[in-house]
């Protein structure tokens, strides 16, 4: 197993590594720019800070040689972010968004992905949580020698509460935990509590920690030239602070409209295709068997519950509802309901072969 997922990610690593065609980019230069920068900064120089930052929360630098191992460990980590900085800032010169989650099988058997999505997640949201609160202390000049031990349970504390968080995110993506309705209130407080403090610990706090960090690794901050890179720093705060700020006018705006239901099947081909989580195989037709396919919702999908009734030729519709809402904090795809209409003709009616064998066939009475 292990040789396989290496054997993949190699495949996936250096194909097409050079193409940078465009394929469907609708997007100006300037914000493509603008989101390219901002990516770099909290997701590159913040993993290799992330890491730097933990390190000195929990005493790995206090001798040279941690020092030393730290710097080559946050490094490191730094270069694997880039690798994984250019492939994002590739996709998305060519098609103008972010990679979305292809799901050919079901997700549980996506390991490579699975390994790469939360692998990240750990460095950049939890890791990242804790060294933006360590890091931005001191660039605020609220952390000194009096103060440490009471930002450092700070921060270990702001990494605990995203380390729950980063669970509940791996029981979302494997479909453990039921959708919800969006409008309940405990939906809508989890919303308002990822737009307020989660983007605002990750994307402000953590872009002053992220260059406060990063300069210090690269050894071009020392005592001489704190107050400069604490500067610098601190612009850079100010600057994802506004940033922060339209994205909070956004989310003010998306809110109005959190239920949506698309209806058109040309708008849905290429999203149903990303989140199909439901296999359907279409079977021999037999003129003896007809069955009836009823909805019943669970863990997030439409399973088919199957009836008999008399034998006879049956030609209608079946609609199958696919709930989309946001099962965790981060996940950004739309609310609503996906429908899909599909054709039934003396056939079994398709089956979730990832929770469910499939039926077998039986022969009705005349």
């Amino acid at each position: 197993m292990i040789r396989k997922l290496i054997h993949q990610a190699r495949r996936r690593l250096f194909h097409g590594c050079c193409d940078w065609r465009r394929h469907n980019a609708s997007h100006s230069p300037s914000a493509y720019i603008q989101i390219i920068a901002a990516k770099f900064l909290l997701e590159v120089l913040g993993a290799a800070g992330a890491v730097w930052g933990n390190c000195d929360i929990f005493l790995l630098r206090t001798t040279d040689e941690g020092n030393r191992i730290s710097r080559i460990y946050s490094t490191i980590v730094g270069f694997i972010f880039l690798i994984r900085y250019y492939w994002h800032a590739k996709h998305r010169y060519q098609t103008g968004g972010d990679f979305i989650p292809v799901k050919d099988q079901h997700r549980r058997t996506h390991r490579v992905e699975f390994v790469q999505i939360h692998a990240s997640k750990f460095i950049l949201q939890v890791l990242g949580g804790a060294g933006a609160t360590w890091g931005s202390a001191e660039v605020l000049t609220l952390r000194n020698p009096s103060t440490t031990s009471e930002w450092r349970l700070a921060s270990i504390v702001v990494g605990c509460i995203f380390l729950i968080r980063w669970m509940f995110q791996i029981s979302a993506y494997c479909l453990c935990i039921p959708a919800r309705d969006p409008t309940t209130f405990m939906m809508t407080a989890l919303r308002f509590f990822d737009a307020f403090i989660i983007t605002f610990i990750l994307e402000v706090l953590g872009s002053a920690g992220a260059v406060w960090g990063s300069s210090e690794i690269a050894t071009l901050r020392h005592p001489e030239t704190n107050e400069t890179w604490r500067i610098i720093a601190s612009i850079v705060g100010i600057i994802f602070f506004f940033r922060w700020l339209v994205h909070l006018k956004s989310f003010f705006q998306s809110e109005r409209g959190v239920s949506i239901t698309v209806k058109n099947a040309d708008e849905v081909k290429d999203l149903d295709n990303s989140i199909e989580d439901l296999q359907l195989k279409e079977s021999d037709s037999a003129e003896t068997e007809v069955t009836v396919v009823e909805e019943y919702p669970i863990m997030n999908e439409a399973v088919p519950v199957i009836r008999q009734e008399p034998s006879g030729v049956v030609d209608r519709q079946v609609s199958l509802e696919y709930p989309t809402e946001s099962t965790s904090m981060l996940d950004n795809q739309p609310t609503g309901v996906l429908h899909r209409q599909i054709s039934v003709r003396d056939s079994p009616p398709p089956s979730p072969k990832h929770f469910f064998p499939s039926p077998r066939r039986q022969q009705l009475e005349p």
